[in-house]
């Protein structure tokens, strides 16, 4: 279905783009439309890349990118050593709900992906960012937090650390963290979500990556309940935040 995503593993990555163009049903059917044309539609016997299996239901908007990719193998025959060239399709999934969009599969399709959705709809999605002070309000906000990733200027003596677990209620000991000078990376935090218990990491680039139960459901609604927690943005998705243990 268009508004779900089930996890195959135990856990799940997306790279976060705010998407314009999609908003209305109408807007996401016309992208339907013009993904399948020639151009733009993936056909394995041309090699050529392009979307396939879209999908749209109500706010929701989802889909394939797939490329042909030739590579190298070198292998020994009759003791001589010699190369093949093979090919491999790689494939990115996507996600858009309202004009948020979610891209998880093979990093290297989902950047053509985006390239050739933005020449459809007229915007190139723009990658997300999570500022410094909402990755520390996230981390504040979550019932636990299992690591934090901090990043400092080169012209301090500790460039990178990474600090779990008690690390990180004593972090003055170890003299890493200057609120003046430091950035956080990226945080790893567990949220009560509609979905069940989730452990959360976001990472200032966009990137968020959910650790649930194998073979989880994940309903469209949750994931972007999910990001506007780690924003710090008030819940709007259906949710109600008094049935969850989220510290806000």
């Amino acid at each position: 279905m268009s508004n779900e995503i089930e996890v195959l593993g135990t856990s799940i990555g997306f790279k976060v783009f705010r998407c314009l163009g999609l908003e209305t049903e109408g807007k996401r059917h016309a992208f339907i439309e013009d993904a399948m044309a020639g151009e733009h539609r993936f056909m394995l016997e041309e090699e050529q890349p392009g979307f396939h299996d879209l999908d749209a239901d109500g706010d929701c908007l989802s889909g394939a990118f797939s490329a042909v990719i030739a590579f190298e193998i070198e292998h020994l025959s009759n003791r001589i050593q010699t190369t093949s060239l093979l090919k491999r399709i790689d494939t990115a999934y996507f996600l858009v709900v309202e004009n948020t969009l979610f891209f998880y599969g093979n990093a290297g399709a989902a950047k053509s992906a985006i390239c050739q959705l933005g020449d459809i709809v007229g915007a190139t999605p723009a990658q997300l960012v999570f500022e410094s002070d909402q990755l520390r309000q996230f981390s504040e906000r979550a019932s636990a937090v299992r690591s934090v990733s901090l990043s400092n200027p080169k012209s301090r003596e500790i460039q990178k650390a990474k600090l779990t677990s008690q690390d990180i209620e004593n972090y003055e000991e170890y003299n890493v963290i200057d609120p003046a000078n430091h950035s956080l990376d990226a945080v790893c935090g567990l949220i009560e979500s509609p979905a069940g218990p989730i452990f959360v990491t976001a990472g200032r680039r966009g990137l968020l990556r959910l650790k649930v139960k194998k073979g989880l459901i994940l309903p469209a609604d949750c994931l972007l309940w999910v990001l506007h927690v780690v924003q710090g943005r008030d819940v709007k998705v259906g949710v109600n935040l008094t049935l969850f243990n989220v510290k806000r």
